[in-house]
Formats: C-alpha cells, structure tokens, sequence
C-alpha cells in the first residue's frame, strides 16, 4: 500500500483495508536518500508512523537515523475493518515527516494480525 506524499497528487495515509478488525504487531520505516544527499546531517528532524484510531504514535525516530523496527508492546495495536469509520476525519494510519532538504523515499510496513 503505498502513501503517496501529501505535496503530489493522492493522499500521505491509508484508510482500513481489511474486511475484519487488525492488531498491529510491529512497524518497520526505512529512510531511502538520494546519493547526492547521503552524509547530509540532520536531514530529517523526525519520522512517526501514526494510527488514528487508537493513540497515534505507533513508531518514530529522529535526526541520523536511517530505519528502525518498533514491536507494539502488549497485544498490539487495534485497528477498524473496513468501513468501520469511528474517528470523524475517518481512520487512517500516515506517516509525519519533519525534514530540513533533500530527496528521499520513506517505506513503511505494518505487521499485523487479525483481532480476534
């Protein structure tokens, strides 16, 4: 699923996919730069993956850093089927990002299981 960046065309999050609840077990972001900006300090001030529909801060990091895989403590993050709209702006998980320059690509990937 990819977000597209909220400065282009399309959207920067994702609304519930699956037709049944989910419980995010883990979120990988992986920071992609372009070679003429690798070694480039403090590019990023910070990334967060967040989650509208439980508390929003599922992973994040700051400057120098290039990825990271954060496990949701505990049973894991709840998450609507699809269709099931609880927050008025729609649930949606996005990613924030906070960067002084540069090009770059920010991959994020969920681990997650059905809630039972």
């Amino acid at each position: 699923m990819p977000l597209v960046d909220t400065n282009a065309p399309g959207k920067g999050w994702e609304e519930p996919w699956e037709p049944y609840p989910i419980l995010f077990k883990a979120v990988s972001i992986l920071i992609l730069q372009e070679p003429q900006d690798l070694g480039t300090p403090n590019v990023f001030r910070y990334i967060f993956a967040g989650n509208s529909y439980t508390p929003d801060i599922m992973a994040e990091f700051g400057a120098y850093a290039t990825s990271q895989i954060v496990q949701i403590p505990g049973n894991g993050m709840p998450f609507p089927a699809q269709g099931q709209q609880t927050w008025p702006g729609g649930n949606h998980i996005d990613l924030h990002v906070n960067c002084v320059g540069g090009s770059y690509q920010i991959m994020c990937t969920v681990f997650y299981q059905r809630d039972e």
